[in-house]
């Protein structure tokens, strides 16, 4: 038994070296492809190098801001974050869409302004939000 959980052992070390090598070449390639453009083949055959698009640049920056975070920070904290994000997107998805939800979010946002401190918010400002949570402001 202890032979075989030496194997095991040996080959996650393995297969975790192989995984850093092809990390390491994966990242010198993106950061080829980022600073020089993508190779492409143009009409008469010739190999140009074009910019990578604001696109790709984005979702590779997005890419390696999680997995940054993920090395760098307790995976709670980053699926908490993640989680938040979600939240907060699926909320304005529902607010894009749905009325009934719209309702619930400005009841929401007004019971939130009622529930804040005096101190923190002079009458004006905060009648101001209330207006404009139900719509109301211009």
């Amino acid at each position: 038994m202890e032979q075989v959980a030496q194997v095991r052992t040996a080959l996650r070390h393995a297969v975790a070296a192989d995984l850093v090598t092809v990390t390491r070449k994966a990242i010198a390639e993106t950061l080829d492809r980022l600073e020089h453009g993508d190779e492409v083949v143009v009409a008469n055959g010739e190999k140009i190098r074009r910019k990578v698009t604001a696109k790709d640049a984005m979702y590779i920056a997005s890419n390696a801001n999680s997995m940054h975070l993920m090395l760098t920070q307790d995976a709670k904290q980053v699926a908490n974050a993640n989680l938040k994000q979600l939240a907060n997107d699926l909320i304005e998805a529902m607010r894009a869409t749905d009325p009934a939800a719209q309702a619930k979010t400005i009841e929401h946002e007004l019971q939130a302004i009622e529930a804040e401190p005096v101190a923190n918010a002079e009458p004006k400002r905060k009648a101001e939000r209330r207006k404009n949570a139900r719509g109301e402001g211009g």
